[in-house]
């Protein structure tokens, strides 16, 4: 499957967008580039395991965490 992470950002940065398990292990990371303004950055997350997972997306000082549940 495939995930679709929608990001504003003030200006450009470099960014990486963390996917890590139930115990906190990261299982998956990319380094993203950032523009400024809105736009979408898809992930091909075919390999990664199924069930509950952990996404992490941190840009300069900002972080921003949710839950995700991956089905195969």
């Amino acid at each position: 499957g495939h995930l679709t992470f929608n990001i504003s950002s003030n200006n450009d940065m470099n960014g990486l967008i963390s996917i890590l398990n139930l115990n906190g292990q990261e299982i998956f990371s990319q380094n993203v580039m950032l523009l400024n303004g809105k736009q979408s950055i898809e992930m091909d997350l075919s390999n990664l395991p199924a069930g509950l997972l952990i996404y992490r997306v941190s840009a300069g000082e900002k972080i921003s965490i949710g839950k995700l549940f991956h089905v195969k």
